[in-house]
């Protein structure tokens, strides 16, 4: 697929994030931060890349975790979060459709 089709999903896939967070990744982001809560995926581009590779190798989550530098355990939440969100992503664009 191409960057341009990348480019347009990661649009929406912001989209469907300030709509279920009810703010941007970044104030998301902010406010881990400040709890003192490390955030190993700094922006939605990469949320989305790690969701994406992940379907397409399939690694156990501690691969996964060591490809993307986290643990195991933070690799699986995550997959389970952006990936619900990529799937609510994908609903909603087959229904404009």
């Amino acid at each position: 697929h191409s960057k341009e089709e990348f480019n347009n999903l990661l649009k929406d896939y912001g989209s469907e994030f300030e709509s279920e967070y009810g703010c941007s990744y970044a104030t998301y982001v902010n406010e881990r931060i400040q709890e003192d809560i490390k955030v190993k995926l700094p922006d939605l581009y990469s949320c989305l890349f790690f969701v994406l590779y992940q379907y397409k190798n399939g690694l156990i989550y501690d691969s996964l975790g060591f490809t993307f530098q986290m643990g195991g355990s933070t690799a699986y939440e995550n997959f389970k979060r952006y990936s619900s969100l990529l799937e609510n992503t994908l609903k909603k664009r087959q229904n404009l459709s």
